[in-house]
Parts: structure tokens; sequence; C-alpha cells
């Protein structure tokens, strides 16, 4: 990343200050700014003029000009690229909602604001369902030209980047933590595919670390970002539902992929169902809700193609692994198999990564 230059470093210093001061959200930062005019006219001012209440130990303000002049001086280098709530270059989309962030840190591409963006959530502790719904939900989007976004949680927000970029596409990970500071840890090589084929986005300061209070914070910038939130698993205390209220208060699409109804993880979606959300079997019915035009899918009927070329033993199995998981015993008794015959069969499949191995011996269709 190239050093950058800003047209105003004084304003542009002032602006990360307010953001990184304790106490000073968005709905502040911007009484601020219509009180005084400028983030450097707010700082000159200081809070014994605000009459908010705090002094400047409340608002930890020598602390805030330290972290500010890291931030300045990662971005002057190159480290990051930074939108303030000012620049022309500041998401549409993401200025509409009530409480926009001040300020917008980004690793990865330099991202065009003007693509289609849809957001998909959910559980960090998803069934196998779950996650094949995510993944294929993913991958048709992105065979679509669409952008996806996400949380970089563990679970369902995970599977969405993999697949996004697996696929070729584009995926936007919004933190709840610095970019400096990925969680959680085990992420780290996926944050780092991601800043090289999409990009990296947070409201905080680059070494800011995780805090709880931070991750709903975040939620309305995934919703704020995209045209439309899908709901793919959550349970009754679901930080997805966060989003999705969040989304509904925006103005956005909510749409819920329906799950297996014994299934606590399906609680969320299925309430949001119940509420009006757009009940979701496919990425069509995503698309055709929005309203969006797509771009021709180079790879349809890519993996179908594949599965015909088998030969009939192979097809056999996959059909019976299509919908849902099969212990191999249970599938040599329906094909009619001995157990020997049908293992080289399934050892073939695995290799070729049509199907894979889950808990207590089932067999399951990586084929979506």
């Amino acid at each position: 990343m190239a050093t950058q230059e800003f047209p105003d470093q004084k304003e542009m210093w002032a602006t990360l200050f307010l953001n990184s001061l304790n106490h000073i959200g968005p709905i502040l930062f911007r009484s601020l700014m219509e009180k005084y005019g400028s983030a450097k006219e707010s700082v000159d001012q200081g809070p014994e003029h605000w009459n908010v209440g705090y002094s400047r130990s409340d608002l930890q303000w020598d602390e805030a000009k330290k972290t500010t002049e890291q931030d300045m001086e990662a971005f002057l280098r190159g480290q990051v690229r930074i939108k303030t709530w000012k620049a022309q270059d500041y998401p549409s989309l993401l200025k509409e909602i009530p409480d926009p962030p001040p300020v917008l840190y980004m690793k990865g591409k330099d991202i065009d604001w003007n693509n289609s963006a849809v957001a998909l959530v959910g559980t960090r502790s998803p069934t196998y369902y779950g996650e094949r719904v995510a993944r294929a939900l993913s991958e048709e989007l992105a065979d679509m030209g669409l952008v996806t976004v996400s949380g970089l949680a563990k679970g369902i927000d995970s599977m969405v980047h993999r697949a996004t970029l697996g696929r070729g596409g584009e995926t936007w990970a919004v933190l709840g933590c610095g970019l400096n500071t990925i969680y959680p840890s085990e992420n780290k090589s996926l944050a780092e595919w991601i800043e090289k084929e999409g990009a990296l986005i947070s409201e905080f300061s680059l070494n800011t670390k995780p805090h709880p209070a931070f991750f709903p914070k975040r939620n309305r910038i995934i919703s704020g970002l995209s045209l439309g939130v899908v709901v793919v698993e959550g349970a009754q205390k679901s930080g997805s539902l966060i989003t999705a209220r969040l989304a509904a208060d925006q103005g956005r699409e909510v749409f819920a992929v329906p799950g297996p109804i014994y299934s606590p993880l399906s609680f969320a979606p299925h309430y949001l169902i119940r509420s009006g959300a757009k009940l979701v079997e496919g990425a069509v019915d995503i698309v055709e809700e929005l309203g969006l035009q797509i771009k021709a899918d180079e790879n349809e009927n890519k993996q179908a193609v594949q599965i015909e070329s088998k030969d009939k033993d192979l097809q056999q199995i996959l059909s019976y692994l299509k919908s849902t998981p099969v212990q191999k015993e249970v599938l040599a008794i329906k094909l009619g198999k001995p157990i020997a015959e049908l293992s080289a069969l399934i050892l073939n499949l695995e290799l070729k990564g049509l199907i894979k191995t889950l808990p207590g011996g089932f067999l399951v269709s990586t084929q979506y």
C-alpha cells in the first residue's frame, strides 16, 4: 500500500482523535461537529466547553493523543486506508444510517462502494446444515458478482468469507476490534486472505482490543454497508437477531433461511420469517427480492457436470448423501454393497473432495 496524503491533515488528526476518545460515540461526535463546524475546532474548544459532563480524564484525553499519533503514522506510511465521514468517497449506504461511524479504517483492496453487497450472518457454532447453506449462498452470490459482508467471527461468518474467496468473489469483513488485533486469533490466516482479495473494515483505532460491547456496534456497519441481511442460523439470544433488527431499522431487506424445527439454532431465522423476513432457499431469492441485475454465471452446472461424469456407483452414493448425513453401515444396506467394496468407493470420493466424514461416522456430500 503506497504512502498516502490527506488534503487537511490537521482536520483528519482531530477527527481520528475525537473518534478515539472514551465516551464519544457517533451521535455525540456529530453533535460536536454541528456545534463547532469542524473536528479541529471541537478539539481546540475541549470538553470544558462541550457541556457533556465529561472531564479530560473521563475521556482519556492523553491516551487518545497517543492512539491518534499511531494511527496517523500508519495512514501516512500507507499501512491502512482511512475514510472520514465527510469524505466524498465515504460509502453512501452507510451514511444513510442514524449513527454512521465517523471513521472507517480499511485494509485490503480499494473498495468500490457501488458494488452490490449482501450480508450473511449466523451462529458461531453452526450445524453441518448451517455451514452447508452458508457456503452455498456465498458461492452463488459470488458467482452472481455480488459482494458478501460478514463479521469474521467463528462459524457462519468464517464460512461466508472462505466460501466467497474460494469462489473468486469479493468479501468484506467488519471487525469488532482494531485492524491490528484480529479476533478470534485463529482467523488470522483468513484475515490475511481477505486482505489480499477483499477488505477488512473497522471503526475502531488500529490497536483497539476486542470487547463484548463492540460487537453489537459493528453489526450496524455490517447491515449498513449491505442492501440486505441474511440470517442463516441463530439461537434465541443471538447476535444475528441484533443485526437483523438493525437492518430493519436501517430500511434494509431482511432474509432468513428456514432450518430443522427441532434445532434450537432455527429459532432466529424462524422468528424472523414469522415477523415478515423473506424466506430464502437460494441466492436467486435474494437477488430477485432486491431487484438486482446479476452477471452470467460462468461456473453454472460445473459441479453437476463433474458429478454426472462419475461412474454409476459413485453417482448412486452421492445421490444418497445429497440431502442428509448417512452412516457407512446404513449406506451399505441401502445400496446392497459389501462394506469393503463400499469403503473403496467412499475413499475414492473423499480423495476427490466430493464427500467427507463427520464425527460419529456420518458421511456427507460436499456438493452444494
